[in-house]
């Protein structure tokens, strides 16, 4: 593919995002020397691969937004998720809108997420864990505890019958902020423990 071509088939707007997506990159390569490069490499040749199929924007808009997220813009992640659902609304999935909620939450839109995630079907699986995790970490960020250990309780289960170590250690921080809040320091306590092991598990610590 030319970039003439490719130039061709991106609407403005998303060369914009492209353009933009390379500036960030740029400055964290030069932090983390030569990781992110072999990263970015592939992640170019992910979106190579989608525009020689010749795919609608509405997945370049997916796959760049879960770029944005993964440098930590996860306003602009959201807001092309936002593009990608609302202008193909038809062909958008339930994973791409819980991933569109996840973002609002991170970035601490709360109700935005919670609005996305109340229309969809109950999923299963890694989206069902991320569905949870996500509205257990937008109540226990809308000060309402209570609800926040409801479904983190129900993320940690989901995560550990699929074996999702990264929900679950997520989860586990949230209902540990849930027991401090509703004033219960041991249960906090042994909710912050059982995350150790996973993090050595995976050569965190």
């Amino acid at each position: 593919v030319t970039p003439k071509g490719v130039a061709l088939f991106l609407a403005p707007d998303v060369l914009a995002d492209l353009q933009e997506v390379g500036v960030k990159s740029g400055g964290i390569i030069k932090q983390l020397g030569h990781f992110l490069p072999l990263l970015l490499i592939h992640l170019l040749e992910k979106i190579g691969v989608l525009l020689l199929k010749s795919l609608k924007q509405h997945r370049l808009r997916v796959e760049l937004g879960h770029l944005y997220a993964s440098l930590g813009e996860y306003g602009k992640a959201a807001a092309l998720l936002d593009k990608a659902v609302s202008r193909d609304d038809r062909v958008a999935t339930d994973k791409e809108r819980i991933s569109q909620a996840a973002y609002y939450a991170m970035g601490g839109k709360y109700r935005a997420a919670l609005r996305i995630i109340r229309k969809l079907h109950e999923p299963d699986g890694l989206y069902g864990t991320l569905c949870y995790a996500t509205v257990a970490a937008c109540e226990i960020g809308s000060g309402n505890p209570e609800r926040a250990l409801e479904f983190s309780q129900k993320a940690i289960a989901h995560a550990r019958r699929d074996g999702l170590v990264n929900y679950l250690h997520a989860s586990l921080i949230v209902q540990a902020s849930a027991y401090a809040a509703l004033g219960f320091a041991d249960e906090a306590l042994t909710s912050l423990r059982k995350i150790m092991p996973l993090l050595s598990e995976r050569k965190v610590m």
